[in-house]
């Protein structure tokens, strides 16, 4: 749901391009950053970013240079959001 919202602003706001992709990276950044704060805080709740039944099943252990997959899955993501917003606004400097 929250991806539409996210498009909506990038299609609807073209007259106004640094705002819809800004808004649509600060609204993606608050999604991603909900699942830092749960990674930063997990050692409080006794919460893991690893399944223990299952991990043994999967390749490296489900690990990648030692962190967490989906760790770095999520670090990967909010990095080509923030690339994407750059190029984004570059873009709206450039035409306008």
């Amino acid at each position: 749901m929250l991806a539409l919202v996210i498009l909506y602003f990038i299609w609807f706001y073209r007259e106004r391009p640094r705002f819809g992709s800004s808004l649509a990276a600060v609204l993606g950044s608050v999604l991603l950053g909900g699942f830092f704060v749960a990674t930063a805080t997990s050692a409080r709740y006794g919460g893991l970013l690893v399944d223990p039944a299952t991990a043994a099943l999967m390749p490296n252990k489900d690990t990648m240079f030692g962190l967490p997959l989906n760790g770095v899955v999520f670090g990967v993501a909010w990095f080509l959001l923030l690339v994407g917003t750059m190029v984004a606004k570059g873009e709206a400097r450039a035409s306008g």
